[in-house]
């Protein structure tokens, strides 16, 4: 798919040419896309709003990575890491909800409440 993005006043900056939807980067000022050129599998890119081209920053990859799951483990998420996702997750692993939970329970108590006090809304 082509993808184009305009300034304020409608006219064309840049063009971008990946089966994904892009996404906004570095608070707003960039974008990045991934692209499989040549069957090389998907590379991650990133160009200014300008379309000027950028070196991908470990922060830049943080957006594809997320995922939403449900309690029991399951993908309830759309759009590009989806055809990545399977190929990364093993197979008869704890994943979602559980996953966490026996990341939580490995923490020591004294960040327990550090991020316990830092949170938004607390568990019942």
């Amino acid at each position: 798919m082509v993808w184009t993005v305009y300034d304020s006043s409608g006219a064309k900056l840049s063009e971008i040419r990946s089966p994904d939807t892009p996404r906004f980067l570095r608070d707003g000022t960039a974008l990045g896309f991934w692209t499989d050129e040549a069957g090389a599998g998907k590379t991650l890119q990133v160009q200014d709003l300008a379309g000027n081209m950028l070196q991908p920053e470990f922060e830049d990859y943080v957006p594809f990575d997320q995922r939403l799951f449900d309690p029991p483990g399951s993908d309830m998420s759309f759009g590009s890491p989806l055809a990545s996702a399977r190929i990364w997750r093993a197979d008869d692993h704890v994943r979602g909800r559980e996953l966490y939970d026996l990341v939580w329970e490995a923490l020591p108590n004294e960040l327990k409440d550090e991020v316990s006090e830092q949170r938004v809304a607390r568990p019942e």
